[in-house]
């Protein structure tokens, strides 16, 4: 059950500028993530993030600091993104398998788990300017437009927006903070 930082507030009767909501995935652990942090409303970011929490938050992978809990529910989809990755990357599993002759699964789920990785490390790696991915806004940008013109990666990205891949990943994200916020189950409508 999720708590609103009000009721936290009141509940702990701390003082309102000590009280902060923290969310992490499991990554954290490996400090391989991002924390998501919010503090209670604009009077307390304004005042500025805990130091020492926004430390261990950083020591942990990262973190990104939110000043409205309505802010922290959109970005909490980023955390519900694993479920429609790890079903992409299942759906190329069992594609290729259907497409070979000669892969077995174990090579198919390592092929398709290395190339994705290879991607995901490709959009984090620290670029010719010495300036990471975290710090450059344009970073997926940028590894767009690198592919190759009329290249297959170039065809592909074009085909899954032709087809109405971004508008179905849209809603699925618009249900999932929907749910989140406790308005509707999640569910979408065909």
């Amino acid at each position: 059950q999720s708590h609103l930082l009000g009721d936290l507030v009141r509940d702990s009767k701390l003082d309102p500028h000590q009280v902060s909501k923290m969310i992490c995935l499991p990554s954290v652990a490996r400090h391989e993530g991002v924390c998501l942090h919010c503090f209670n409303g604009s009077e307390a970011a304004s005042i500025g993030s805990n130091p020492l929490l926004t430390k261990l938050f950083q020591s942990l992978g990262g973190v990104v600091t939110l000043d409205s809990e309505r802010d922290l529910e959109v970005c909490m989809m980023t955390t519900c993104s694993m479920g429609p990755l790890y079903g992409a990357m299942k759906h190329a599993r069992d594609w290729l398998l259907e497409s070979t002759s000669c892969l077995t699964k174990e090579e198919a789920s390592y092929l398709v788990i290395k190339q994705f990785t290879g991607a995901i490390l490709d959009a984090d790696r620290v670029d010719s300017s010495g300036s990471t991915s975290e710090t450059d806004a344009t970073r997926l940008e940028a590894l767009i437009e690198e592919q190759t013109p009329g290249g297959l990666n170039e065809q592909a990205l074009a085909n899954f927006e032709r087809l109405g891949g971004f508008d179905v990943q849209t809603k699925v994200m618009d249900a999932i903070v929907s749910r989140i916020r406790g308005e509707s189950d999640g569910s979408v409508e065909l």
